[in-house]
């Protein structure tokens, strides 16, 4: 007998089936719900011959499996609920009748949603389409050129923590967090990281490290090195003692931290503050301590390409995007001006007078120190 091309229902299970590519399929318990699958279905085995006649949630679904297939768990939940709000409105519209029109008429719809938000939808509906033209499913992104995306706007500067808030939150904090606090801010790593680390990781010579073989920096293969402070060996070591197996940092519940966990942490611990009359100087995020330690470390004049390798980047590019806020450290910026020198007569040229020792170079400083060569002229 012939296998039935359309949907029927089982009544011994409540369900709706197809055949689709040689097996049955279950569809859902609701008759039109049920259809609708059925023509997804279809859509989707026609994927690559319908080109741009292909609605834009056949094409965000054959894009959510390749994200799924070839990236991260976290980037596909991050993709997933963006290009599901645009499929929820204009999931049916072909590409070829694609417009920025309907990429706004969404967000319109959406007037509680963040900028970053608002950028995140905008740029999965573009990388979905980017990715079927790569594809060879469709000829072009008719949104190329169309949409005006907003840039990324770094919440560094804001985040920076005062070495004084710091303290106030650690004396504040329940003993776990306030573990996960000073490693935070001791080792500028990323919070996910620290919530990761076991006694596995933590080797003590020859340098103090913990070494994840797990979490490569991104695009180098090479294992994450984070260095350690006499503080946090110290904290290390006593941790690894407490718990040889499984993550060194649970919250106060004996769980493993997560972003969730800890954003509840630090937000009850503002609340606690504020209660108590003590007014942080800082946004009060956890992510902050990277950004401190960023800073820190610059101001102290490491050298970018070292300040980058210990927060795990490839190159200095993400470090001047997102964590040297020193455009608000102007001592900082004013003591670097002395290694420019006074060209003779400039001053006067300029209105002012001569300082003494006017024509005098800057000093030679060691690239690797930026401190004086002895003995340079």
């Amino acid at each position: 007998m012939a296998r039935r091309s359309e949907p029927w229902f089982r009544e011994e299970r409540g369900q709706w089936y197809v055949w689709h590519d040689g097996r049955q399929v279950k569809l859902a318990p609701d008759k039109s719900e049920a259809f609708e699958k059925w023509h997804d279905l279809m859509a989707l085995a026609r994927v690559t011959t319908a080109g741009d006649k292909n609605p834009f949630k056949v094409v965000a679904e054959q894009f959510l499996d390749w994200i799924s297939r070839n990236k991260k768990p976290k980037t596909y939940k991050t993709y997933k609920p963006h290009l599901q709000a645009f499929c929820d409105v204009h999931g049916g519209v072909q590409l070829r009748d694609l417009k920025a029109a309907h990429v706004d008429d969404v967000l319109k719809r959406h007037a509680g949603w963040g900028k970053s938000t608002q950028r995140g939808v905008m740029v999965c509906v573009m990388t979905a389409l980017n990715w079927a033209v790569k594809q060879g499913v469709a000829a072009r992104n008719p949104l190329d050129g169309k949409l005006d995306i907003p840039p990324i706007v770094s919440r560094g500067r804001d985040s920076v923590i005062p070495r004084a808030d710091y303290e106030v939150m650690v004396a504040n904090a329940n003993p776990r967090f306030q573990d996960f606090l000073i490693a935070c801010r001791n080792t500028g790593t990323r919070p996910h990281i620290v919530a990761a680390v076991t006694a596995k990781h933590f080797h003590e010579a020859p340098f103090p490290t913990w070494v994840m073989e797990e979490h490569k920096t991104q695009d180098t293969g090479e294992p994450l090195v984070v260095v350690l402070t006499p503080t946090m060996v110290a904290l290390t070591k006593r941790l690894v003692a407490e718990r040889p197996e499984g993550p060194l940092f649970l919250n106060n519940r004996g769980n493993p931290w997560t972003d969730t966990a800890w954003g509840k942490a630090m937000s009850g611990l503002r609340r606690k503050l504020k209660a108590a009359g003590v007014k942080l100087d800082c946004s009060g995020i956890v992510y902050g301590f990277r950004h401190s330690y960023a800073t820190e470390m610059l101001k102290r004049g490491v050298p970018e390409a070292h300040v980058a390798q210990m927060l795990g980047h490839k190159s200095t590019a993400m470090l001047s995007k997102h964590y040297s806020h020193l455009s608000s450290e102007i001592g900082t910026l004013v003591g670097h001006l002395c290694h420019i020198g006074v060209a003779a007569g400039e001053v006067r040229t300029a209105g002012g007078e001569s300082p003494p020792g006017v024509g005098q170079v800057a000093p030679a400083v060691d690239e690797t120190t930026g401190k004086p060569v002895e003995g340079a002229a």
